[in-house]
């Protein structure tokens, strides 16, 4: 039998709210079958100052999910990290197992990303180092605003760098996005799946109306990246 969840970020109930301190999960990872996980922001403004960390999209790090969907929406959404801060508001599912999975989905429109310092944004989907077979990833970005700095990092795309592909479809799309990045940062808008290992695999890049900026060592990526550039 089907199970449904939907989760409502409790960061949606503190709209232009501060969250300092809050600690990343410690939990064991979960094991996911037969289900489909909802998650919707709206409107939310999302800010994490010195080592905190702010979570309202869907953390899955080394999950463990079968025969499900995962689906992230965030419309209307700012996102502010300083110093040490991270935020996620897309899908963070590093080192997770995906298997059969009909839809892993997410959607950000008109959202704004800053990251600071030493700070990481993803708006996007993070699926370095996982596994995926028979799983169906698509990642929507429509009016994005990503800005990087120091040692800042963002992401609006979809990171696959060292994952195992087979068998599934993975489509990026950005349409109206803006990416800047100074000193260190890196940004990602599009596919980045250097170290991959990807079999009967397709692999869709769509960038439309994208300004990527990078200055200093500072790098910046909107297509698809399978390493080995110069």
């Amino acid at each position: 039998m089907m199970k449904f969840l939907i989760v409502f970020a409790a960061v949606f109930a503190m709209t232009s709210g501060e969250l300092q301190a809050l600690p990343e999960s410690s939990g064991s990872a979960a094991a996911v079958s037969n289900s489909t996980i909802a998650n919707s922001n709206q409107n939310s403004a999302n800010k994490a100052s010195d080592n905190s960390a702010i979570n309202s999209g869907i953390s899955a790090k080394g999950a463990v999910i079968k025969n499900s969907s995962v689906i992230n929406s965030n419309q209307g959404v700012s996102n502010t990290a300083a110093r040490d801060s991270k935020i996620n508001s897309g899908i963070n599912a590093d080192g997770a197992a995906i298997t059969n999975s009909r839809l892993l989905q997410n959607a950000n429109i008109q959202v704004n990303n800053l990251a600071l310092n030493e700070s990481k944004i993803n708006s996007g989907i993070d699926a370095e180092m996982a596994e995926l077979k028979e799983a169906n990833v698509t990642n929507i970005n429509s009016q994005v605003n990503n800005i990087a700095l120091d040692g800042s990092k963002v992401n609006s795309g979809i990171i696959l760098k060292d994952a195992k592909v087979v068998n599934s479809t993975i489509t990026n799309k950005n349409s109206n996005v803006n990416n800047t990045a100074i000193k260190d940062s890196q940004i990602n808008s599009g596919v980045a799946a250097t170290g991959a290992v990807i079999k009967n695999a397709k692999i869709s890049n769509d960038n439309s109306k994208v300004d990527n900026t990078a200055t200093k060592k500072s790098t910046a990526n909107s297509g698809v990246d399978l390493g080995g550039q110069d």
